[in-house]
């Protein structure tokens, strides 16, 4: 559901998980070929205060509609709402409005890198 039918590494951040240099792999031409083309859409985490908007939500940015979310859900632990969300048009910027709400754009996954709510 988050991803879409020429979704690619590199769009979902993930591009460092292709070893390039391999000889052989399915879509490694495919891959090769795309590299080379302006990245204009992107997968992105969002967060917000309060609670959760619906999935399909429109992403916008000074009025005009960037994308749309993809997965939504209300934190408890985290204490707001975090989302996925596609991003279909570049420059992307580092906040956008969803629902009338400001969201952050933040890098996927949400977790705890430092292991602090662990040791707590």
């Amino acid at each position: 559901m988050d991803t879409e039918l020429d979704t690619t590494p590199r769009r979902l951040g993930t591009d460092w998980a292709v070893n390039m240099e391999k000889p052989f792999f399915i879509a490694r031409d495919a891959l090769a070929r795309t590299a080379a083309l302006p990245d204009q859409r992107r997968l992105v985490g969002l967060t917000m205060a309060g609670q959760a908007p619906t999935e399909g939500s429109p992403v916008s940015s000074g009025g005009a509609v960037l994308g749309h979310v993809t997965s939504s859900f209300t934190s408890p632990t985290l204490g707001q709402a975090v989302m996925l969300g596609w991003l279909k048009r570049a420059p992307f910027p580092d906040e956008v409005e969803v629902d009338g709400r400001v969201a952050t754009v933040t890098a996927p996954p949400f977790y705890d890198p430092e292991g602090l709510r662990a040791r707590a």
